[in-house]
């Protein structure tokens, strides 16, 4: 058989498996495929996607060099959400521990955060931060307990994000531009100012957590 063709069989089979699996979108609708990708190269996922395995594989994802090339003529300009992270993080740990947000990305560059829901996961909302730092927003979704399927214990959820706070305010060149939390599959994803991304667990981001920023 053609090795093109044996490649395009094993694709299909993989989309017709992903297609019968319950599953969350790790990031925004067009990274579908990058899921497809990564689940047919993780170990043991594939027909078990709801077991309590996560893929061990620590991915990280060189940014563009004409990004990295200026990395330190700029430096980070503290913005509202800086001036009020503890704020920020406290209301998205409420948010993943009660209202039923299963994945957020906190964009701290830019001021947003970007949140899906367990009773409406195809859907995500993007709050900009005039109201992401409105006391009353949490009222919006409804109350209901921590979700039995995350794979994240919730006394973590603080740890994960309190990592988030230093690697933001760690460095004025080498920093935090945004951070996400899935609890579900337990994954974390992040992106730097030098435009590098890193996607693993949030057991290896608590462990490693210090070697990121490199």
């Amino acid at each position: 058989m053609h090795p093109r063709l044996r490649t395009r069989r094993r694709n299909t089979f993989v989309s017709s498996r992903i297609k019968q699996l319950e599953f969350f979108p790790l990031w925004h609708a067009g990274c579908y495929v990058l899921l497809e990708f990564a689940v047919a190269t993780w170990p043991g996922v594939i027909g078990n996607m709801r077991s309590k395995e996560v893929g061990s594989r620590w991915l990280q994802i060189r940014g563009d060099p004409s990004v990295r090339q200026f990395l330190f003529d700029q430096a980070r300009v503290a913005n509202e959400f800086d001036k009020h992270i503890d704020e920020v993080l406290a209301r998205v740990e409420v948010l993943l521990l009660g209202h039923g947000v299963f994945h957020a990305k906190l964009h701290f560059s830019t001021g947003q955060v970007t949140l899906w829901l367990l009773n409406d996961p195809l859907r995500y909302r993007v709050h900009i931060k005039e109201e992401f730092l409105d006391p009353d927003l949490c009222n919006i979704y409804r109350r209901q307990p921590y979700t039995s399927e995350a794979l994240v214990p919730s006394l973590e959820i603080s740890r994960v994000l309190a990592e988030f706070k230093r690697l933001r305010t760690l460095d004025n060149h080498i920093y935090l531009r945004a951070g996400s939390l899935n609890v579900v599959n337990g994954l974390v994803g992040l992106n730097f100012s030098c435009d590098g991304s890193h996607y693993l667990s949030y057991a290896e981001f608590l462990a490693h957590a210090h070697e990121l920023y490199v």
